[in-house]
This record gives structure tokens, sequence and C-alpha cells, in this order.
């Protein structure tokens, strides 16, 4: 699974926010040139925060995935270099045996590693470096123990398989309280879209064909003291409908997968659907 470096992430988030912006800012630059415009300002509103949201939440989620690769195969590398110790394989050597077996993600960059060892480099360089490369909570601990490990002797080997059940019950209860947790975004879904088909609903059979009958009695205006228009209600309904989007997004994200970021790609999805059920029933 590929991964998106703080680099490139600082890269999408510039180059969607300047998208973003200069889809919002259209309708006023087209104006000044008088240019047609197609959509609504609030439709070119809603599309420029889409075009910023979506990239940094999809690069978001790859990034989440790529850490997890990581940390579901550290157990699995754990047990290898202890079974490489076990017949006298110094750890070194037992990384570059583990670095041949499919690890996921965690196999390039520990190629890597094995690549500087044999070039020369320290051991403790080269972890520290593979540490602050993965950047993860549970790869920090384990070589930091590996590299402890390295230097003390001992049962090395007793060692690193306590810290690979210790790591492999973390990940299980992780696992379970994800498992859990997901019924969540489909929950926020359900509920965004309930919420939109009462809305429709609404529009269509009650408040639209209310207000279109001012035109049938116009000679009847005084008793009918309406002020607000069948196009404001629409904006109004609309504009709520945005908003129960943003709000539903995130939350899901939250509850779902634990960080709002998460919520991004939520809340472009919902965004998108808010416009496309108002442009071709309500509009």
């Amino acid at each position: 699974m590929p991964r998106v470096t703080k680099r490139e992430f600082k890269r999408i988030a510039i180059v969607s926010l300047l998208a973003g912006l200069i889809i919002i800012i259209y309708p006023f630059i087209a104006k000044y040139l008088h240019i047609s415009i197609i959509l609504t300002q609030d439709t070119y509103t809603i599309l420029g925060i889409i075009v910023i949201v979506f990239p940094i939440g999809i690069a978001h989620l790859l990034n989440v995935m790529w850490r997890r690769g990581i940390d579901r195969n550290i157990p699995k590398l754990l047990r290898q270099v202890a079974e490489a110790g076990r017949v006298g394989v110094s750890i070194p050597k037992a990384l570059a045996i583990a670095s041949r077996y499919d690890l996921g993600p965690l196999t390039p960059e520990l190629r890597k590693a094995v690549t500087k060892l044999s070039w020369g480099y320290p051991l403790e360089k080269v972890i520290n470096d593979l540490i602050e490369e993965l950047g993860t909570p549970t790869s920090r601990r384990a070589f930091k123990l590996i590299l402890e490990a390295s230097k003390s002797g001992g049962d090395v080997e007793e060692m690193l398989m306590v810290l690979q059940r210790h790591i492999s019950g973390i990940q299980l209860t992780l696992r379970e309280r994800r498992m859990m947790m997901r019924p969540y975004i489909s929950y926020g879904y359900i509920a965004f879209f309930v919420f939109l088909a009462i809305e429709v609903i609404l529009l269509k059979s009650f408040f639209l064909p209310i207000l279109s009958m001012r035109a049938i009695v116009s000679g009847m205006q005084s008793m009918f003291k309406i002020s607000i228009t069948p196009e404001q209600i629409r904006t109004y309904f609309y504009h709520i409908s945005l908003l129960e989007a943003l709000i539903s997004g995130l939350v899901s994200g939250k509850m779902g997968e634990g960080t709002i970021f998460a919520g991004l790609k939520h809340v472009a999805i919902l965004l998108i659907s808010t416009i496309l059920t108002f442009h071709l029933l309500i509009f």
C-alpha cells in the first residue's frame, strides 16, 4: 500500500487548497470578466470545499492504512528475529533474514536498513533512523528493545517473544475495538440520508405546493401573509442539508475511525450526495 510522506502530504494540502479557492472565487472572477456561470454561488463554494477536503482525507486514509500495515507486521518481525537468535544468529543478520520475507509495508523499510548495515553503518544509527522513518509507537517499542537486546545480551529471544505476545494482544484489542465502532459509520450515513429524504418529501409534497398557490390566489394576497419565496425555502433547506452533511461526516470519522481527519472523506461523499439530490430533484 502506498505511503504519503509529510512532504507529499503538505504538497497535496497546498494544491488542494489552491484548487478549492479557485473554484470558490470563480463566480466572482466570471462575473467580472462577463463569463456565464452555470451553477449557483453556493454550489461553487461547496465544490471548492470538496476539492479541498477530499484529497487530504484520502492522503490521511493511505497513511493510516500504511501505519496499520507496519504495526500489523511488527509481531511477525519479532518472532522471526527471535527464532533466528535461537540458532545463534546475530541481530543484524537476523534483520537481514527477516527482510527476505513478506512483511507488508515493513519489508521495503527493513531492506533499506539492512542495506545501510551492509555499508558499515552502526546498528544503533540504522535502527534509530528506521524508528524515525516508521514513526509508529509500536515500531518504536519493538526496535528500541531490539537495540537494547543487541547491547546487553542475555536471553534476547525470550524478551522478543514476550514483546511479540504483548503487541499481538494489544493489536487484537484494537482490531476488536475498530470492529465494534465501525457500524457507527453506517449509522451516520443512514441518519443523514433519512434526513435528506425527509427534506425532499417536505419540499416537494408540502412547502413548494403551498407556496406555489400564491400565484393561483393572487387576488387573496391579503389573506395569505407569506413573505418567503420557493427559491428562498429551497436555499434554506439546501444550506441545512450541507451543514448536516458536514457534521455527519466528521462525527462518522471520529466515532468510526477515531480521528476528525478520517471524517473528511465522509464529508466529501455526503456533500456530493447533497448537491446531486438537490440539483436532480429540487432545483
